[in-house]
């Protein structure tokens, strides 16, 4: 249940920013593997972890569009 919280938290957020920072996905994949790595997470774990974030937040979008 949390991680579902996370992620519509993470949709509100972009959903507020989007106009002004059409670059959200950057913004949150730089932003969120950097933070992973100073938790000490491999470059290549991190990277997947984001990406898999990014690609459930889609889905959303997605979803929630139609």
């Amino acid at each position: 249940m949390r991680g579902g919280d996370l992620i519509w938290e993470l949709y509100k957020l972009r959903e507020f920013m989007i106009a002004d920072f059409p670059d959200f996905d950057r913004i949150v994949r730089q932003r969120g593997t950097a933070t992973l790595r100073a938790a000490d997470v491999s470059p290549r774990i991190a990277d997947e972890l984001v990406t898999a974030v990014l690609d459930i937040l889609r889905k959303v979008i997605r979803d929630n569009l139609n």
